[in-house]
């Protein structure tokens, strides 16, 4: 009788698919894709995977989920993640209350009537976008109604 497979599927996150296609590109250019795939620990089907998701695993955020996603209001969070970074850039800190409001701002702004700018959303958007190091010290006591007093301006 045989023994069952002891390897289990791997299931890598987008900064592990990253790291293994700079890895590939760092291998000779006449190594075949079997030999590479050794190289890299991979199976051969698994490094083909790869390499036909090339264009998909570049454009993808930085996040260290396994899939790409988007959230619900697409828009909404791409503009709020631009001010985010202009913001960073200005080394200004800028923290949840002031976020979640500047989303709902954003929401009027776009015109769209059915996202709410919850903590359950901001939780998710912060761990999709990788914003680890965001925390809530731009207005004191965390209360969104405070926000508005902060003097940061998105």
């Amino acid at each position: 009788m045989m023994e069952p497979n002891t390897k289990k599927r791997k299931c890598r996150s987008m900064k592990e698919k990253k790291a293994l296609l700079k890895n590939y590109d760092s291998l000779p250019k006449g190594l075949k894709q079997e030999e590479a795939a050794k190289e890299l620990d991979l199976k051969c089907p698994s490094l083909i995977d790869l390499l036909q998701q090339r264009k998909k695993i570049e454009t993808a955020g930085p996040s260290s989920s396994k899939k790409q996603r988007s959230g619900k209001a697409q828009a909404i969070e791409e503009t709020l993640l631009k001010s985010v970074k202009r913001c960073r850039q200005k080394n200004i800190s800028v923290g949840r209350p002031l976020l979640m409001l500047k989303a709902e701002e954003y929401t009027v702004q776009l015109g769209d009537s059915s996202f709410k700018a919850t903590d359950g959303w901001f939780t998710r958007f912060k761990k999709c976008e990788d914003l680890v190091t965001l925390c809530d010290i731009a207005c004191p006591g965390g209360d969104p109604g405070q926000a508005e007093q902060c003097r940061f301006q998105l």
